[in-house]
């Protein structure tokens, strides 16, 4: 449940914080669980300067996403939740994040494009624990094969190929093995010409633990045959990513 606190918090940058002379326009085009909202709650206290704003999580994100959340300059749509319009239906949002579903979201030069992608098994297996836990493995293996194939064609899509705009790439497993970098990458990436407050940046992760990701075969309708027929089919794409990242073409 959120809190009458939690929502005149939220209330109160809505009003007070908001900067004359907003962020560029970014993109966050992520693929589903692959730490969007942790990056967010982290950018939400950086932004506010309030290393106690309140986080959203899944019990929350429904009903305070039906408007912007605003720390600071930050704006924040939910594309998925808010508006359904890709830029936001709001001129004032400079942040958005979309998961591209049926990969449509179109290209523009006026945006700036944040990608978050995930290693495909660890985010087939969480995405089905959020949304169809308790189903059998007949209905986990159909999800997998669906999902998957939309994972690779996002993979095609958003950071293989040169989308011919500024974009930023990044891994999950970088964000949550190094976050200090890792954010101060993303901050530095949404506001170039702006500074980064690397203080501020060691204060937030000071109160910050991430889980490790549950291991593979803790899943509950893990078998070895059908997670390597998937493994297999997925690594072609992996060496790309690895290629791409020794190439220093990916965060």
């Amino acid at each position: 449940m959120i809190g009458k606190s939690d929502l005149a918090r939220w209330k109160y940058q809505a009003i007070g914080m908001f900067s004359k002379q907003p962020l560029p326009l970014v993109q966050c085009i992520t693929y589903p669980r692959s730490g969007h909202h942790l990056l967010l709650n982290l950018l939400l206290q950086y932004y506010s300067g309030d290393t106690n704003f309140p986080r959203t999580n899944g019990s929350t994100v429904s009903e305070v996403c039906k408007q912007h959340i605003i720390a600071g300059e930050l704006r924040y749509c939910e594309y998925h939740i808010h508006c359904g319009q890709v830029g936001c239906i709001d001129p004032r949002a400079n942040f958005q994040k979309n998961h591209d579903f049926d990969l449509t979201v179109p290209i523009s030069q006026k945006f700036r494009y944040l990608i978050q992608f995930r290693s495909p098994l660890y985010s087939l297996t969480s995405y089905f624990n959020m949304f169809h836990q308790g189903k059998p493995k007949k209905a986990w293996e159909g999800f997998a094969r669906l999902k998957l194939d939309y994972w690779k064609g996002f993979v095609d899509k958003w950071v293989l190929s040169d989308i011919s705009a500024e974009r930023m790439i990044l891994d999950y497993d970088h964000l949550v093995t190094d976050p200090h970098q890792a954010l101060t990458q993303v901050v530095s990436f949404m506001n170039p010409e702006g500074s980064t407050n690397d203080a501020l940046i060691s204060q937030i992760l000071e109160g910050y633990s991430v889980r490790p990701s549950k291991a593979l075969n803790d899943f509950i309708h893990y078998d070895e045959k059908f997670f390597a027929q998937l493994q297999e089919e997925v690594a072609p794409y992996l060496q790309k990513i690895s290629a791409a990242i020794a190439r220093h073409e990916i965060q």
